[in-house]
């Protein structure tokens, strides 16, 4: 337990600061290529759900977590809406999320917790695609995303420890997710610098 007690602690750590650049890059650079306000709004939704389920797992560490994932995915969003996101068909898509997560709990809440890891894959798909269909996800941190990948193994962990089964789905999830979302924005960083005619040969070459 001390293993699961240590990745939940460390993995709440990064989730208190891991989203801080992709916000602080927004709000400095009013740039939001990228980023998805569809998965903000989803996010909001899911972590509510997963404050319940850590409730009713009897998962006090996960709680914490969920709260503040809650607050930084509504400050996202916010950060989005502000540099000319829609919110319109974002919000709705939580809303109608959050009332799919709050039935399915009341209905049956040992079926709803086991399927909360997988629910991470609907709020997470529009990130994924929105920076892979995106030509330049400028707006996007990878920063934040590397941060997200760690926190997202560390619960995978927790979860093999105290064999819950949607912590160890949000961590192949959220890690799988991460890298990707990675890897797309410093790939298109590499492919720019390479392309990238330096200041100085454009210089010359316009005073030729």
């Amino acid at each position: 337990m001390e293993v699961a007690e240590t990745a939940a602690l460390i993995a709440t750590l990064l989730a208190a600061c891991g989203a801080l650049p992709q916000i602080v890059r927004i709000a400095r650079t009013g740039d939001a290529a990228g980023v998805s306000l569809t998965a903000a709004a989803l996010g909001v939704a899911t972590e509510l759900a997963w404050v319940v389920h850590g409730f009713h797992a009897g998962l006090w560490l996960v709680i914490p977590e969920a709260i503040l994932m809650t607050a930084t995915n509504a400050a996202l969003a916010l950060a989005v809406v502000r540099v000319g996101g829609l919110a319109r068909v974002a919000i709705l898509g939580g809303l109608c999320w959050g009332v799919v997560l709050m039935l399915a709990t009341v209905a049956n809440p040992s079926v709803a917790a086991a399927a909360l890891g997988g629910a991470y894959l609907v709020q997470v798909t529009p990130a994924v695609w929105t920076a892979w269909r995106t030509t330049v996800p400028s707006g996007v941190s990878a920063a934040t995303w590397i941060v997200m990948a760690i926190e997202a193994l560390l619960w995978g962990v927790y979860g093999v420890v105290v064999g819950d089964p949607a912590c160890i789905s949000f961590g192949v999830i959220g890690t799988v997710a991460s890298i990707a979302i990675t890897a797309r924005v410093l790939g298109v960083g590499r492919h720019r610098a390479a392309g990238r005619v330096p200041s100085v040969l454009v210089a010359e070459l316009q005073c030729a």
